[in-house]
């Protein structure tokens, strides 16, 4: 919301706001496999229906990690209206404007099932089938840092380990850092 009024939520909508308000550029965004935020930059005034339609052919997913092999890179994406906010750090000669997308395979190939939106909403689905009214999604901010960890390989016969130090750890007695007791490093 802007000065507490509802953005726009259909294509027609959206595009009236646009031509109004005087953005002048549409970043179409989307996220990789590991959750990345990546954008296309279109210009404003290339924001017609179709778009909305048929998409926006501009996406190599080769260049993605997690997407696709080069040979089958050509990815469209179709800007969902419903999440379109103007981007307020952009100054008014560049207003910009950005918009969630969901990802499709060139030449018609349907929704991409590795596109992490896609997932979800096919989670939600399968959760409402299931009888749930609603789900909530969010990132969890979750690391750890090592001082050192130590594989063992020698042979496949004899298994495989691994040692890690830290001198966070809760198992190492000594050092002089603050512990972390289990359970408790995550952020709040």
């Amino acid at each position: 919301m802007e000065g507490g009024k509802k953005f726009p939520a259909s294509s027609i909508e959206v595009i009236d706001f646009v031509q109004r308000h005087g953005i002048r550029y549409i970043d179409l965004q989307l996220t990789d496999v590991p959750g990345k935020l990546h954008h296309i930059t279109i210009s404003a005034s290339s924001l017609k229906e179709d778009v909305f339609e048929n998409g926006v052919a501009k996406l190599d997913g080769s260049s993605l990690r997690g997407f696709s092999e080069i040979y089958e890179s050509d990815m469209v994406l179709k800007p969902d209206p419903s999440t379109f906010a103007i981007l307020p750090w952009t100054s008014d000669d560049k207003k910009t404007a950005r918009m969630i997308c969901d990802v499709y395979r060139g030449f018609g190939g349907g929704r991409f099932s590795r596109d992490p939106r896609f997932v979800a909403q096919k989670a939600e689905e399968a959760l409402k089938a299931l009888g749930f009214d609603a789900s909530y999604w969010g990132p969890e901010i979750e690391f750890f840092v090592f001082d050192k960890v130590h594989w063992d390989v020698k042979s496949p016969f004899e298994g495989v380990s691994y040692k890690i130090e830290s001198r966070e750890a809760a198992w190492n007695s000594g050092g002089n850092s603050y512990p972390i007791r289990f359970k408790e490093g995550y952020y709040p």
